[in-house]
């Protein structure tokens, strides 16, 4: 399948073309099976939340990938209150 006819037949049945190459792609999406779910089920989140809860995580996010000496696996979370700014939306 083009990519284009991909992202019309998402556009008919109102799906993710993210879960769909999730699915029948697992392997782009991480090492092992698990991975790969956790991976998919984390962008099915993001593609639900509202656009300004995803601009309060994109930084955290974009710390995270970026912690010197760190993997993605175990990247510790930067002591940041959120919570406050989450709770104004």
């Amino acid at each position: 399948m083009h990519v284009t006819r991909l992202i019309h037949l998402c556009e008919i049945l109102g799906a993710s073309p993210i879960a769909m190459i999730a699915e029948t792609a697992p392997h782009l999406f991480g090492k092992t099976r698990l991975e790969a779910e956790t991976r998919a089920q984390a962008i099915a989140a993001l593609e639900q939340l509202p656009e300004a809860m995803v601009a309060l995580l994109l930084p955290l996010l974009q710390t995270l990938q970026n912690q010197p000496g760190h993997s993605s696996k175990d990247a510790e979370i930067p002591a940041t209150n959120l919570s406050g700014r989450v709770g104004r939306l």
